[in-house]
């Protein structure tokens, strides 16, 4: 027996048949890994046993099919057997669902590798056993593009090319710049939880109060695909407000700023999900005139942290996570007056702008991605009107118009950008609580909504105790 033999361990999936008039043994044969590359096909040839194991000597193997899976660029995946001869007259080469991983040292203009190495060993093989066309690839979860296998050298080779335009980022990168602008609309409802805090304290006596309040609500923004958040915001603090005789009444205070919820992501088939956290500190503080002018201003700071679980999977059906955790900074400028209509009625008009900024992140989810900053510029113009039911409580409806300027999430996917996404547009704004005022304690509740690029419904409760 020759010792230059290949052995083949007999298992289930290798079974003996008749001698085959003479020629030899049939077996159903395989060489390969399924996860990188595999050939299947039936050997008959030569053959004898050694320590429990089929001992093929000499044969051929009229291959079926070849497939690859997950390749690294650049190492050859599949090497045919240098004892058989491998018959490709009827085979079906395919390609079509390669997942290449290592494409980080590719080079400008067209890059090859071999995908199968024949090593002398085929027959019959032709361009015939190939599809011919541009097949799709994939890089883990970041990029997609058009490659092409071919015959050189009697060997099945492959080409990408990175100056064609077909090389982009997976429709499903898209989740993650949602996901950074989910980020920022947490961040955003919290400066709207300020504007309920200063309501609160708008027709109370002088002096110092400690205060906590809460706003909760889903909302639903269009970024030319869609996000859905469900969370709560909460601020807990304490301050003062002073009597500054005939100039006016000034009002600030310090607070800790915080909030929860969870975010989902739709794009054309594709679905995400994450959760979000953020902490920080804030301050707000307000003046008001004799004749009821007054202006007013926040600014918060702290981390937003943002998990997102199983929104990419790579073209083996693994699923990633990742992490992303950044700093936030908030501030807003409102200015307004409050118009008594009569002993029980007021209106109040106003203008505000709301500033948001995130900073952006990297991480690693199957391919490196980069997270850009992130900024919201919105204007809010809008109305209020109170109406005294007692000495101590009122109810209140509002409406308001807002346009956001900014709010565009982008980003890149090993390098390529991603189709960003944004929540730029107009919405209208509705507003209806009460306010209850007792000697030492003030309780307001609320509930809003909007409509248009914007679109959801919330509530408010806030509560004050004045010292």
């Amino acid at each position: 027996m020759d010792d230059d033999v290949t052995e083949y361990e007999a298992g289930k999936n290798v079974k003996l048949e008749d001698g085959n008039g003479g020629n030899g043994l049939t077996f159903g044969y395989s060489l390969g890994d399924r996860a990188t590359a595999s050939l299947t096909g039936s050997f008959t040839g030569k053959a004898g046993t050694k320590d429990g194991n089929i001992v093929l000597f000499t044969g051929n193997v009229d291959v079926g099919s070849v497939d690859f899976g997950q390749v690294t660029w650049g190492t050859t995946p599949l090497t045919l057997d240098s004892a058989v001869t491998y018959d490709f007259r009827d085979a079906k080469i395919n390609t079509g669902s390669i997942v290449f991983t290592g494409l980080d040292g590719l080079s400008a203009g067209k890059n090859t590798m071999t995908l199968l190495d024949t090593n002398g060993r085929a027959v019959n093989l032709s361009a015939g056993n190939l599809s011919g066309e541009s097949l799709p690839y994939t890089v883990g979860t970041t990029l997609e593009g058009q490659g092409q296998a071919y015959l050189e050298g009697g060997n099945v080779q492959y080409a990408i090319d990175l100056h064609d335009n077909t090389v982009k980022p997976q429709a499903q990168t898209h989740m993650t710049v949602i996901g950074q602008d989910a980020g920022l609309a947490a961040v955003m409802e919290g400066s709207d939880l300020v504007i309920r805090d200063l309501l609160t304290l708008k027709n109370r006596e002088k002096g110092s109060f400690t205060f906590a309040s809460a706003l909760a609500g889903e909302n639903r923004y269009e970024t030319g695909s869609s996000l859905r958040t469900n969370g709560w915001n909460g601020h807990a603090g304490f301050g003062w407000k002073k009597d500054f005789g005939s100039r006016g009444v000034g009002e600030t205070a310090l607070f800790y700023d915080y909030g929860d919820g969870n975010y989902r992501t739709y794009d054309n088939g594709l679905y995400g999900h994450g959760d979000l956290r953020y902490r920080g500190a804030g301050l707000f503080g307000r003046f008001t005139t004799p004749d009821k002018v007054f202006v007013e201003g926040s600014v918060r700071t702290g981390r937003v942290d943002n998990k997102a679980r199983h929104v990419l999977v790579d073209g083996a059906g693994n699923g990633y996570d990742y992490d992303t955790d950044s700093r936030y900074t908030a501030f807003h400028l409102g200015a307004g007056r409050t118009v008594d209509l009569n002993d029980r009625d007021s209106l109040e008009w106003y203008g505000r702008y709301f500033y948001t900024h995130v900073n952006g992140d990297d991480f690693e989810a199957g391919g490196r991605y980069h997270l850009d900053i992130v900024d919201s510029s919105l204007l809010r113009l809008g109305a209020r009107w109170e109406r005294k039911s007692s000495q101590n409580s009122a109810w209140y409806a509002g409406a308001a118009y807002e346009y956001e300027f900014g709010g565009e999430a982008t980003g890149t996917a090993d390098g390529r950008s991603i189709r960003s996404a944004s929540i730029q547009g107009s919405s209208a704004r509705l507003e209806a609580g009460m306010l209850w005022n007792r000697d030492n304690w003030t309780l307001q509740t609320g509930v809003h909504g909007y409509m248009g690029k914007h679109r959801g419904i919330g509530g408010t409760v806030d509560f004050t105790i004045h010292l």
